[in-house]
């Protein structure tokens, strides 16, 4: 037996809506079942969801109902130890919309699928708690367990929300027991769905606030990091690119002192908000052509963090290795506290010392990469190319 307790995620919000949820949970069950008994069990089976033949208020009723005091328990649990932090998240109104809409939604798979009645908070409650695991999937989990003997322990929310909550009770521990009928699997599966779906959906199209551990941010730095490892297989060609006025003799970009005039700086919103379309279209090498334009007009401005990445790697790829040492170098200045940037200064590094032949320019880089890298491939990759180049430079590697 495993369960939840809690997590270390932190509310930068009372989550008043979920406390209002919770007694909402509490209040219907005192009334109907503790107070009401069999005197109110005609309006409580009024209430539940039909499957053979619903009523458009119950697939928001039934919500609300609860078997016993056992099923309401462990409902409320799931919901007070996921809920608190989805609900801070995305604020009251539209905490309380999303619960709703998920558990209206589990009903309707549940209905398609079933004939029996249905009730309980579940599918909410199973929408909720994927809600969190997009919007906290790094976060840990605090559990109690006893098989043997009793414990507590933290888990990474992947793991407990995917493998324990969705997996093994939802899919393989029904199959494994298929006479356990009295559990609606297929509210709790179409509620992950849905709270997979719209709260990533909500994320991507910024009507939550985003976060860089949420999971979309998540999934964008995997790409950012398969584009910087597509970039570091690129083949040995050209020692030279275009656009030798980019670099100083050291590799670096030349800075530029004198002011930009408000024509110039006209232009140069104009040329982001181009390239971004290029961008957007997949025109990569329109992309590098406009960024080209923007460069000369506006030296000391860069893109946005992902935009300057992808137009850095493009460059790279595309082996204008200078241009693209200048891309990165205005990346690195602006955007230094990213998460990829260890990774970026190894890409720099070897572009400085194996296509550039910049070896003192690329030193500095390796060096900053090896102290923040953590994979071990990429940290021995390092440390090779920064004692070849302390051989080149009359150094000794640490």
């Amino acid at each position: 037996m495993i369960i939840p307790i809690g997590t270390d995620s932190p509310l930068d919000r009372r989550p008043v809506a979920n406390y209002a949820l919770i007694g909402a949970n509490l209040l219907v069950f005192l009334v109907l079942d503790w107070l009401g008994g069999a005197a109110l069990a005609p309006l409580k089976d009024r209430l539940t969801l039909h499957a053979d033949e619903p009523r458009l208020f119950e697939f928001v009723t039934y919500q609300f109902l609860h078997g016993d005091g056992i099923h309401l328990f462990f409902n409320m649990l799931f919901l007070w130890v996921f809920g608190n932090s989805v609900n801070a998240r995305m604020g009251h109104v539209a905490y309380v919309l999303f619960y709703l809409a998920s558990g209206v939604f589990a009903g309707l798979g549940y209905a398609w699928l079933n004939v029996h009645s249905l009730l309980g908070a579940s599918g909410s409650i199973a929408a909720v708690t994927m809600a969190y695991l997009v919007l906290f999937p790094r976060t840990n989990v605090s559990i109690i367990y006893w098989f043997l003997f009793i414990g507590h322990l933290q888990i990474p929310s992947m793991i407990i929300i995917l493998l324990k909550i969705v997996l093994w009770d939802n899919i393989i521990s029904p199959a494994l027991d298929p006479q356990a009928t009295n559990v609606a699997y297929s509210a709790h599966l179409a509620g992950y769905f849905f709270g997979f779906g719209v709260s990533l959906l909500m994320l991507w199209l910024r009507a939550l606030p985003r976060s860089p551990f949420d999971i979309l941010s998540l999934i964008w730095r995997a790409y950012q990091r398969h584009s910087l490892v597509q970039a570091l297989r690129s083949p040995a060609a050209q020692a030279r690119a275009r656009y030798g006025d980019m670099a100083r003799t050291d590799g670096r970009a030349e800075p530029h002192t004198k002011p930009q005039a408000p024509e110039q700086l006209d232009e140069a919103d104009a040329l982001k908000a181009r390239i971004s379309q290029a961008l957007g279209r997949n025109d990569r090498s329109g992309a590098v052509e406009l960024y080209q334009q923007f460069v000369e007009v506006a030296p000391r401005q860069v893109l946005s963090r992902q935009q300057q990445l992808d137009i850095a790697n493009q460059l790279m790829t595309d082996r204008h290795y200078v241009l693209a040492a200048g891309a990165y170098e205005a990346f690195l200045r602006h955007y230094a506290d990213t998460p990829d940037a260890e990774q970026v200064h190894l890409l720099l590094g070897i572009v400085y010392a194996r296509y550039l032949e910049q070896y003192a320019a690329a030193e500095p880089h390796f060096r900053q990469a090896l102290e923040r890298l953590s994979d071990p491939r990429q940290r021995q990759q390092c440390q090779e190319w920064l004692s070849q180049v302390r051989d080149v430079l009359g150094g000794d590697a640490d």
